[in-house]
């Protein structure tokens, strides 16, 4: 046996006859046989065949800096490759035996590999305890296109409670070699019965130490039987805090993922203090808590996720800034607690869909879930002026309440989300006479603590204006600038003679009415 400068081993005095990869090794089948040792260190499993030719990778340089001896040398190594193979360390596909050590044994390859990526085949992988935090911009992933059903593509599988699984920490080395990588065509499944900590974890340790510019593609995130993780993912980026390199976990792109079977409430996916996050993220229920969902932490900018599921949705900001947040998603109710959050949303409600609250007024809210109302009088309530008493008018009867904004009890709205709004109003005077000569219907605008922040009027000569029926209509109409916890109010009028005049409504006939609805 020998190996020439390429690392190309021949064996018997065999010599290469076709185009070989580098770490290729020649055997002629008359050669392998049980009794024949030439090849050491080969395992008893069966060995990979390249055009007939069956293939020896000995140890790189790369796994001897690391210290890493593989357990099967038949499995061809990152030089013949471009990329390392967990099976090479002992990774078993069937889930009988932990393949804890062996993806931990890849990875520390593959920081002395340049970052080559890490590949598991297709198989059910079982990890018996928990992988090493991975220190560098790492890429896992398998080759198939990953399904929910267990039997095919690639699983891998956390066996234990409590733990998180896969960490990316940036710990390895500075100089941003925590940046990069990622997960692809896998399955992240907690094994049955088991309570594991969060499925996949980007956690900064500092501004110098820690994972971003990642990609996770055709993943699906949850818990096999009746198991459950606390979350699924979860980004931190809290203690990277130096302005000059950035704030938080930078840049991070999530592309057909899935989410289910997390027990923390609204925290199926957490973001803290993460930046440059976008993509799609499908979060289900599962076996975890039902009040699944999204929550965006601390201090935070540019996430942008759009086409899924998302559940509940709850914001929180605590920096000095205008993060931005774009969303075109299902969700099952969307709160957000900040004034200083910009950007849009395009939300369409599904399931038992909660309700849409904002105090920021520039961020843009669209869909089937904003404040919009269009409420009338089902029946005419008589006599509630004309002596100049002032009523209040309840539009008791709802046409849509698409925010659950409008109280049909006292006829009042409060809003839910801050910005501009189209509000119409308007009623019709019943049991005019000529002495009521004057009419007056008036807006009342109030901020959450009730206080007055505008009363728009108009005014008419009810009794000149009267029918041949003794009614007239009174219209308004008006845009407002509106924060969250406003409310409005209809109040009407009439004097210059007695307590007469009604409200008119009819039925469906729907006279009079009070609408407003956001539009930016």
């Amino acid at each position: 046996m020998r190996q020439d400068q390429n690392q190309v081993v021949y064996v018997d005095g065999d010599v290469p006859q076709l185009p070989l990869q580098l770490g290729q090794l020649l055997v002629d089948s008359s050669l392998v046989s049980p009794g024949n040792t030439n090849l050491q260190q080969c395992t008893s499993q069966s060995p990979l065949i390249y055009e007939g030719i069956q293939g020896y990778y000995p140890q790189t340089p790369s796994e001897a800096a690391a210290g890493v001896v593989p357990t099967n040398y038949f499995i061809p190594s990152h030089l013949a490759t471009g990329w390392v193979a967990v099976e090479r360390y002992g990774a078993d596909p069937t889930g009988v035996l932990s393949s804890t050590a062996a993806l931990d044994n890849a990875v520390l390859v593959s920081s002395f590999a340049y970052h080559a990526t890490v590949r598991f085949f297709c198989g059910r992988y079982r990890f018996g305890t928990k992988p090493a935090n991975i220190g560098y911009g790492i890429m896992i992933e398998a080759p198939g296109s990953q399904g929910t059903n267990q039997l095919y593509g690639a699983v891998l599988l956390a066996d234990f409670d409590t733990d998180d699984f896969l960490v990316w920490d940036g710990s390895g080395a500075p100089g941003f070699r925590g940046t990069g990588g990622g997960l692809k065509n896998v399955a992240v499944l907690a094994a049955d019965g088991r309570t594991a900590g969060r499925g996949i974890y980007l956690y900064a340790i500092s501004s110098t130490y820690r994972p971003g510019e990642m990609f996770f593609e055709n993943v699906l995130v949850f818990g096999e039987g009746t198991a459950t993780w606390t979350k699924c993912i979860e980004i931190d980026g809290r203690n990277a805090n130096n302005p000059a390199d950035g704030i938080g976990v930078r840049t991070v792109r999530f592309n057909k993922v899935r989410c289910a079977d997390a027990t923390t409430a609204y925290q199926t996916v957490h973001f803290r203090q993460a930046v440059h996050v976008s993509g799609q993220i499908d979060i289900d229920t599962g076996n975890g808590t039902p009040n699944i969902g999204l929550t965006i932490d601390d201090v935070w900018d540019n996430i942008m996720l759009s086409d899924e599921r998302l559940g509940h949705v709850v914001v929180n900001y605590s920096g000095p800034d205008n993060p931005t947040l774009l969303l075109n998603c299902r969700v099952a109710s969307f709160t957000n607690n900040s004034t200083r959050v910009v950007g849009s949303l395009n939300l369409a409600s599904y399931g038992a869909a909660g309700t849409v609250q904002s105090p920021a007024e520039l961020l843009r809210i669209r869909g089937n879930m904003v404040d919009s109302f269009w409420a009338y009088l089902g029946s005419t309530a008589a006599n509630q002026t004309g002596d100049g008493t002032v009523e209040t008018v309840v539009y008791d009867t709802e046409n849509y309440d698409e925010n659950a904004t409008f109280d049909t009890a006292t006829g009042i709205p409060t809003f839910r989300i801050a910005g501009k709004y189209q509000v119409n109003y308007g009623l019709v005077l019943t049991n005019l006479a000529a002495g009521h000569t004057t009419g007056e219907m008036t807006l009342v605008h109030r901020d959450s603590g009730g206080g007055i922040k505008g009363s728009l009027s108009t005014k008419y000569n009810v009794g000149a204006m009267r029918d041949a029926a003794n009614q007239c209509s009174m219209t308004a109409s008006q845009i407002l600038s509106v924060e969250q916890g406003d409310t409005m109010e209809v109040v009407c009028a009439v004097s210059g003679s007695t307590r007469t005049v009604g409200f008119g409504g009819a039925g469906a006939t729907q006279y009079g009415g009070f609408s407003a609805r956001l539009f930016a």
